[in-house]
């Protein structure tokens, strides 16, 4: 069914030549218009991510009768424990901030504080080699450590690495559009979640206790996601729709406004990050890493 939507999601706008039955004599050409009932075909394939984006949708509406339209915003609400990247090494933030202009999404009650990172060279590049490869990307199959220690609340695993065109496109191919993905309870009504990560690459179940710097699994390309990356967010409840994004900020790191990044992405990115003692809170267009030492022992990284 995929495989027809993908061809009938071209196909539909032939539609647009019945406007030619309203500007010329001829019009029967009307009838090209029914070239868009091959949306159907759309809606039946994805109907998956269609209700999920429903859901997204009643979650802005629960939010906003819930705040009476004023979510709690930084610096008045913040994570009250301490956070580490969920990475080993330099990554760059390419989506995410704390406030409306450097959201991931602003108008998503739970993603309104999330972070997208990539590991990019030095020309800004994400990737080596050919662009349709996930190997060729140098964030796929790395380490995603655990950000606090916690409780799994739950694990979402199976689905396959959604193909890449090389062109930026999303073509999410599983049922779900965080893919694979993990929620780890923390207390306090703070829950982290990582999406898109690489099947059967899970190191720890659902119960298990983790401890901060912790391997949790591999970063992939599963669910709605146009190449590898990690996307993490920290939120105040267990559901991907309903619970509210809390700004998090990271202990213990070094942060680099990435001068190369404008080659990626043409957005603005601000010459300075907000602080709170040895908590910054980062921002897209910078270049992140953990300051951490190895404990063999425990087998895991921390700070």
């Amino acid at each position: 069914m995929r495989n027809i939507a993908a061809v009938t999601r071209k196909l539909k706008w032939i539609g647009l030549l019945g406007l030619l039955g309203y500007v010329t004599p001829y019009e029967h050409l009307k009838l090209i218009w029914l070239f868009w009932l091959l949306c159907i075909f759309e809606i039946i394939a994805e109907w998956r991510i269609i209700g999920q984006s429903f859901l997204q949708l009643a979650g802005i509406l629960v939010s906003y009768f819930r705040n009476k339209n004023q979510q709690p915003s930084f610096p008045d609400r913040a994570a009250t424990k301490l956070y580490r990247l969920p990475f080993l090494g330099q990554w760059t933030v390419v989506n995410g901030g704390i406030d409306k202009e450097m959201s991931h999404s602003w108008s998503m009650p739970s993603q309104r504080y999330a972070y997208d990172f990539l590991i990019l060279d030095e020309e800004g590049k994400s990737r080596l080699g050919d662009p349709r490869k996930h190997e060729s990307y140098y964030c796929y199959n790395k380490d995603i450590l655990a950000p606090c220690e916690g409780t799994v609340l739950s694990i979402q695993d199976g689905y396959e690495e959604s193909l890449i065109d090389g062109k930026g496109s999303s073509n999410c191919s599983a049922k779900d559009i965080r893919g694979n993905h993990i929620l780890i309870s923390h207390g306090d009504h703070e829950y982290s979640l990582i999406a898109h990560i690489k099947k059967n690459s899970f190191l720890v179940g659902i119960g298990d206790r983790v401890v901060q710097g912790q391997p949790l699994a591999k970063c992939g390309n599963s669910g709605n996601s146009s190449e590898p990356h990690i996307h993490y967010q920290l939120q105040n409840g267990t559901s991907f729709y309903y619970a509210e994004g809390i700004p998090v900020g990271f202990s213990d790191i070094t942060a680099e406004k990435r001068e190369s990044y404008s080659r990626l992405d043409t957005r603005k990115v601000n010459q300075k990050l907000a602080q709170k003692g040895h908590v910054t809170y980062i921002e897209r267009g910078w270049t992140v890493a953990a300051n951490l030492t190895y404990n063999s022992g425990a087998d895991r990284w921390h700070i």
